[in-house]
């Protein structure tokens, strides 16, 4: 067997490894002169797991509110065409998302209800495709540049796609409700929820 030659005062031999195997405390060590990681992998996983809980529940806690929204919309839309008598705020007077324009008990109609419905199939099937076409490039682009980048990215374009559909909520007199759909291209950022769960 050969013998590894003493080092002396830092030099190195031809069988001293380059680059160092060794962890301390459970952090990777790091060349001098480097910042050692300030992350163990448990960390990253602890945070991106929390990222991943509170988008989620951002996501479920949204939609009733933001239905009951659209469902306010198309209620004071129809009954503007069908029978003005149900209708207690003139349109000058009903503010964002016109709560209040219309009694609740009105909009559980059944025209109202499939309206209601419809809009929020056709946005569901909107984003889902997307969510189909970018699942393998946003798989490849987090295995070659990492988890980090794409995961901002994707928080980026939630709260893009949110503000988006807030806004046409609050201009529902001037934009039609049915303009949420384009929300689908924020996607294009990031992918939506099942990209952020599958990061």
């Amino acid at each position: 067997m050969f013998s590894t030659p003493a080092l002396v005062d830092g030099q190195t031999s031809e069988r001293r490894p380059l680059l160092s195997n060794s962890v301390e405390h459970g952090r990777v060590n790091s060349f001098k002169g480097r910042k050692q990681s300030w992350q163990t992998p448990r960390e990253i996983t602890l945070i991106m797991f929390l990222v991943l809980i509170l988008v989620s529940f951002a996501d479920q806690l949204a939609q009733y509110p933001q239905t009951r929204i659209f469902e306010s919309v198309i209620c004071y839309i129809h009954y503007e065409k069908t029978d003005r008598s149900k209708i207690k705020l003139g349109r000058d007077s009903v503010g964002p998302g016109a709560i209040g324009g219309v009694d609740e008990m009105w909009c559980k109609a059944d025209a109202v209800q499939n309206e209601l419905a419809s809009l929020g199939g056709y946005l569901q099937m909107f984003d889902s495709i997307p969510n189909l076409l970018l699942a393998l490039p946003f798989g490849w682009c987090a295995d070659r540049f990492g988890r980090w980048p794409l995961m901002f990215m994707n928080l980026i374009q939630l709260i893009l796609t949110a503000s988006f559909i807030q806004l046409v909520a609050w201009f529902w007199q001037t934009i039609s409700i049915k303009t949420i759909w384009t929300s689908a291209f924020f996607s294009i950022l990031g992918g939506g929820p099942p990209i952020s769960s599958a990061l």
